[in-house]
């Protein structure tokens, strides 16, 4: 089991994650203005004018940045979570069994909430759980179509689709 992180290690690791965050802001605030860019600029006025060629080009620009910025913004969660569990005092304790996380753990990922045996369970979980959830039906409008019946049919509609590109199949 690791020991625990000395207070030295903390404040190093504390001074780590303020400069993290300091990049991931700038870096977020340089993103969020750079529809400043002129080229972008260029791009989306040839769009308003109907240059249809630039439209997935701007699409792409979009989609990445979004992306992007979505990725930056859950880096920045997780750094000022764990700056508040330094002023709390709970830093470097994994969050699911309390056991101290190691400081070669911290070095490597110093916004890690869990030791490295909870973060290997809560990854394979999440893994089954995105795996069960590529298998299931699509569902049908905004509720679960297998726990609200189709009021039409007396089935849950996600039994009718199957049904449908059962029968569907069949024709071809």
């Amino acid at each position: 089991m690791p020991e625990p992180l000395t207070q030295d290690e903390t404040r190093q690791l504390e001074a780590t994650l303020r400069e993290e965050r300091k990049v991931l802001l700038d870096t977020l605030d340089e993103r969020l203005h750079q529809g400043d860019d002129p080229d972008e600029m260029s791009l989306k006025n040839n769009i308003q004018d109907g240059a249809p060629d630039d439209r997935p080009s701007a699409n792409m620009l979009n989609d990445e940045t979004i992306a992007e910025v979505s990725l930056e913004l859950r880096e920045l969660r997780a750094v000022e979570a764990a700056l508040e569990r330094v002023a709390q005092g709970s830093y470097g304790i994994c969050a699911n069994c309390s056991s101290p996380i190691g400081v070669e753990r911290m070095r490597a990922q110093p916004s890690a909430a869990l030791c490295i045996a909870c973060q290997t369970e809560a990854d394979a979980d999440r893994r089954q759980r995105q795996a069960l959830s590529e298998n299931q039906p699509e569902h049908v409008g905004p509720l679960c179509a297998q726990c609200h019946p189709d009021p039409d049919l007396g089935e849950p509609a996600a039994h009718r689709v199957r049904r449908h590109s059962v029968e569907s199949q069949g024709r071809n």
